[in-house]
């Protein structure tokens, strides 16, 4: 297991937070994904977990902090963030109920995924491709708009933020005024082009977080911490209503994606 572990930390980017969060960033492969572990009293909650090319990816997790990890939030179905689940270890997974679908049946096919993932990336030692599929997972739990999901005394309150996919949630943790966005927030080209996506519904789902407080954004892809200042969700909003407002077939939108 040493040597497993070691490969973990050079495999792995991790960004410690406070003594309680850390961000894991597989940023090896070519779409650079994140996930964010919490950790209190020698356990363990995952927010999203990957794309599963590590094995034994939440074992390792259990090992290097001496945790027991038994649920994970997923803040939306797509693969690089799900496929790293390990049901002999995990005992709650929690997902919107409109991308749960996903999870019994990826909507995109093995060949294609394979595809995807290899571009640009490094994989670990003894990784193959060619075996590589999409996990079908059927035991899971319905997340809600306003649902409050408490770990360890630590409280997260679900919002529900459809527009990168119908079932995006993110989770806000009001003691830090922390927000954990998955793919509906992230520096770099956010995908609204994909199956599932609406660019009104992202828009109403920004208008929502608008209301929040936050400090901190924890995010799905590329870096995985941005700074309050570092951007601004009201000129977000502007030009998602300028791109609805100057789209004459917005309803085939998806030709392009959006960058922030």
């Amino acid at each position: 297991m040493d040597k497993i572990i070691k490969d973990f930390l050079c495999y792995f980017k991790i960004e410690k937070v406070n003594d309680n969060i850390f961000a894991i960033s597989e940023d090896k492969i070519g779409y650079r994904a994140n996930c964010f572990l919490i950790v209190k009293n020698k356990k363990g909650l995952l927010i999203d977990c990957l794309s599963g090319v590590f094995p034994n990816f939440i074992k390792c997790l259990e090992e290097i902090y001496k945790i027991r990890i038994a649920t994970i939030l997923l803040t939306h179905a797509h693969y690089d963030h799900f496929n790293g689940y390990d049901g002999r270890i995990i005992k709650e997974l929690f997902v919107g109920k409109e991308d749960s679908k996903w999870l019994e049946k990826y909507y995109l096919s093995d060949a294609y995924v394979k595809q995807e993932i290899s571009i640009n990336s490094e994989f670990p030692v003894g990784f193959d491709l060619q075996k590589y599929k999409v996990k079908k997972i059927n035991k899971y739990k319905f997340l809600s708009d306003n649902d409050k999901f408490i770990f360890e005394g630590t409280k997260l309150i679900v919002i529900k933020t459809p527009g990168h996919s119908p079932g995006s949630l993110c989770f806000y943790m009001p003691d830090f005024k922390y927000l954990f966005t998955g793919d509906f927030l992230y520096f770099g080209e956010i995908d609204l082009a994909d199956e599932g996506t609406s660019i009104h519904d992202y828009l109403n789902s920004l208008i929502k977080l608008k209301r929040l407080s936050i400090e901190k954004y924890f995010v799905g892809h590329n870096h995985p911490i941005i700074e309050k200042n570092e951007i601004s969700l009201e000129k977000l909003i502007k030009n998602v209503g300028n791109i609805i407002k100057n789209t004459e077939e917005i309803k085939n939108f998806g030709k392009i994606s959006l960058k922030i």
